[in-house]
């Protein structure tokens, strides 16, 4: 490769890393505002609908022990959390498969095949 060819390469490779980097920093400073905005009455009312539909296909588990030790977790991950957006509802439902899922709203189901 020549000497001339790599200087071209830099000198573009430098002018490309500029434009992204203040680039993106202009963008940062800009107040990016979502399309969409959904009020959290309505957020709440969409999380309890979709609680009901996994509530009616996996019966939510009523034992002490494991509901304790989940709330046990969350409020440990809770102190990490500065400004929470919802006060959040747990639930732990019965399920084949060990998972979890946060819905609209602050509502958050743990599946478990433990009951």
């Amino acid at each position: 490769m020549k000497k001339s060819s790599i200087w071209i390469e830099l000198s573009a490779l430098l002018i490309i890393s500029g434009g992204i980097f203040f680039g993106v920093k202009s963008i940062s400073k800009r107040e990016v505002k979502s399309p969409l905005t959904i009020s959290k009455k309505s957020q709440k009312k969409i999380g309890e609908v979709l609680r009901d539909g996994i509530f009616a296909k996996n019966p939510e588990i009523k034992n002490r022990i494991v509901v304790k030790s989940v709330k046990r977790i969350y409020n440990r991950l809770k102190k990490k959390i500065s400004k929470p957006a919802h006060k959040y509802d747990i639930y732990v439902v019965k399920s084949s498969t060990i998972n979890a899922v946060t819905l609209p709203g602050g509502v958050i189901i743990v599946f478990s095949k433990v009951d």
